[in-house]
């Protein structure tokens, strides 16, 4: 008859052998863990590093992206008829003060000096000549104001680090050409609306950092440009002064 007490280990013998078996296969397991918790270990910093690359990947095309499409839009705002009928408007005004031998400074301020007049009387006191100097009055603004938007949106961009310095002179757009044609011709037309109509006495403060003409002077033209302190401060007295004049001579509705 079968019976299981003949293959019944002794117990001190299965206490040995447990104890043998325990010092032989712990070191060895041990090293096997570490070695699996490694492998773990390499495998999680290759996912992670990847993941940063893709990451990293996907912000560049997406900059790039972004880039194009803001750089388009750029180019689009700057070459409609719009701006081509205020640009030339604004160079035929320009060249024809040349031509004549007038101060460019001295047109713009007796546009804005016109502007600020007429908007001081009454309508039904105008007269015949007034109304049409008063619709040339507008036209030149309207021209102005969209010359000075494209490039507010430009050092918007810029500033925003949308568009780079690189970009431009990689793209030579706006070129160097295009940016002293509008230094040329608008700026002492914004520092005349600013003074003359609006009545902003601290125009030329932080006149590089803060107008659009400084900037684009300081940032892409080697600052040399724009007319320098003396000559801010000399057209800025003399525009505070044709204010004045005309509010003495026009006296303001309430």
């Amino acid at each position: 008859m079968f019976r299981r007490e003949l293959f019944r280990i002794p117990p001190r013998l299965a206490r040995q052998l447990s104890s043998n078996g325990q010092q032989e296969s712990g070191p060895r397991w041990s090293h096997y863990s570490a070695a699996a918790g490694a492998v773990i270990s390499t495998g999680a910093s290759l996912v992670a590093m990847y993941s940063a690359y893709d990451t990293r990947r996907n912000l560049e095309a997406q900059q790039r992206k972004e880039f194009g499409r803001a750089f388009a839009n750029l180019q689009d705002s700057f070459y409609t008829i719009e701006m081509n009928r205020a640009q030339r408007k604004l160079y035929n005004l320009k060249k024809r003060a040349d031509n004549e031998g007038r101060s460019w400074d001295d047109v713009c301020a007796e546009w804005a000096a016109d502007d600020l007049a007429l908007v001081l009387t009454p309508v039904e006191k105008l007269s015949k000549q007034q109304q049409i100097r008063m619709k040339e009055v507008e036209d030149i603004e309207e021209a102005r104001r969209n010359w000075s938007a494209f490039y507010i949106k430009f050092r918007s961009l810029y500033k925003r680090g949308v568009i780079s310095e690189e970009d431009v002179k990689q793209h030579h757009f706006p070129s160097e050409t295009q940016m002293k044609g509008y230094i040329s011709v608008v700026d002492a037309m914004e520092h005349a609306c600013s003074v003359i109509f609006v009545g902003n006495d601290k125009y030329i403060t932080r006149y590089r950092q803060a107008k659009v003409a400084g900037f684009l002077d300081t940032t892409f033209l080697g600052g040399g440009f724009t007319p320098n302190e003396a000559q801010l401060r000399g057209r800025n007295e003399k525009y505070l002064l044709i204010r004045k004049k005309v509010l003495e001579r026009i006296k303001p509705l309430d």
